[in-house]
């Protein structure tokens, strides 16, 4: 799981890296190193992952500043071919089983033995981050919830989900709009990677450095990265002196 998060990333980051080239020879190579990638991500078998990876190429298209609109139709076509293709790859090499045989192993009997203990006073406040969110259903146990957004239900309550949701959409509204710094296309692609992905996975949100830090809150750090252009003209607007 680890190791396909991680892998997407690269090829999320790869892939807008790719796209911002403007020589063909290293767009070519950038190519490659992300067709490499890709095969790694299908490899793991994380399936979560290669939803992510959907979610934000698509993002990269639709929000790509130096797209433009007749490129981003032909993007979206190779997109849609890509797809098709991995699709047809999964079935040739009979790895159909990671999207058939493993179901969804147990996620949904786990949410629903977490929201059974989610009452009174935890509903809103949690049960802290030192209890422990192990979930047993049948002979197994599993160590968390397997959702961030439930993950972080149970340590910190509506309260806590509240703030991680309202402080998600208000940096991938801050990255849209500030789409022309270079540095906001990949953090809006990584977060989006991020919560899609992390939608069947992932613990607690501060605990050691881990995916959850590359996938959330590297992004969340790079979205407060400004241009030079823009903090120029913030210094220049702050020394105008004030008109009566």
């Amino acid at each position: 799981m680890i190791g396909g998060l991680s892998y997407g990333a690269a090829l999320i980051l790869g892939i807008a890296h790719c796209i911002n080239q403007t020589e063909k020879t290293k767009k070519l190579l950038m190519a490659l190193v992300c067709l490499v990638i890709f095969v790694g991500v299908v490899y793991t078998g994380t399936r979560s992952a290669w939803v992510g990876v959907i979610f934000a190429a698509l993002t990269l298209i639709l929000f790509h500043s130096k797209l433009l609109h007749t490129k981003k139709k032909i993007y979206l076509a190779l997109f849609i071919l890509a797809f098709i293709v991995a699709l047809l790859t999964l079935f040739q090499l009979g790895l159909t089983d990671a999207l058939t045989k493993r179901s969804l192993s147990f996620r949904p009997e786990i949410w629903s033995e977490v929201m059974a203990n989610m009452n009174g006073s935890a509903l809103f406040f949690g049960h802290g981050l030192a209890s422990n969110a192990a979930v047993e259903h049948l002979q197994y146990v599993f160590d968390h919830p397997h959702s961030i957004y439930l993950s972080t239900l149970f340590y910190g309550g509506i309260i806590g989900l509240s703030l991680f949701l309202t402080l998600s959409f208000w940096v991938l509204k801050n990255l849209i709009q500030n789409i022309q710094n270079p540095s906001s296309i990949y953090a809006l692609a990584l977060l989006v990677f991020g919560l899609v992905s992390l939608l069947v996975d992932g613990n607690r949100l501060v605990r050691k450095i881990d995916f959850v830090w590359l996938l959330i809150w590297l992004p969340i750090a790079l979205s407060f990265i400004r241009s030079p252009a823009s903090a120029i003209d913030t210094v220049a607007h702050q020394k105008d002196p004030p008109i009566d």
